[in-house]
């Protein structure tokens, strides 16, 4: 197995000063750097780590990634109690603008699939690209009704269920329907 989804870590860092200077030196050791190899057991996407304070975990605003990280967060190494510092956004509260940034996010992956160069992973990576863009289009839907299911299967669900908008692109059933073996795993 090859993991295509990106790990998102924080690092809480004492001050401001110690974030800028881990910043600076991430971006100095991944200049250049590419993607896993894709073995088994690689991780073939980004490992993404955001350096902050705790008083910036505390002002994070009201995004589906905050809403989710509250609740599937956790401590690897540190004081667990740093995600009590998490605000505890309502689904609610995530903005039409938040909604569009999710789904332009997607575009970008769809597009770098399409432009990128042939390997071993190009095909795998473009469709998890497209599922990707799937269950974020269900979760852009859940949320406009102020709603974020916890699960993939559970935001799918949920966006089949509500009318459908108009413009919905043809292709998204096809993409919810072939992402459906994967959380039924």
């Amino acid at each position: 197995r090859v993991s295509l989804s990106d790990l998102d870590l924080y690092a809480v860092m004492t001050d401001e000063a110690a974030c800028a200077a881990a910043r600076a030196r991430a971006l100095a050791e991944t200049l250049g750097a590419g993607g896993g190899t894709g073995g088994p057991g690689a991780l073939a996407a980004p490992l993404e780590v955001a350096f902050v304070t705790l008083e910036g975990l505390a002002r994070m605003p009201a995004r589906p990634g905050t809403v989710d990280l509250v609740r599937s967060g956790r401590v690897i190494a540190g004081d667990p109690r740093v995600l009590a510092h998490l605000p505890h956004w309502k689904p609610a509260a995530v903005s039409a603008e938040e909604r569009r940034l999710l789904l332009e996010n997607r575009a970008f992956e769809l597009l770098a699939a399409r432009v990128q160069s042939p390997g071993p992973l190009a095909s795998i990576q473009a469709r998890h690209a497209v599922l990707k863009a799937a269950l974020d289009v269900a979760a852009a839907r859940t949320l406009a009704h102020g709603e974020l299911p916890a699960t993939a299967a559970e935001r799918v669900l949920r966006a089949r269920a509500l009318p459908p908008p108009q413009g919905l692109p043809s292709w998204l059933e096809g993409a919810w329907a072939g992402a459906q073996p994967l959380w039924d795993e």
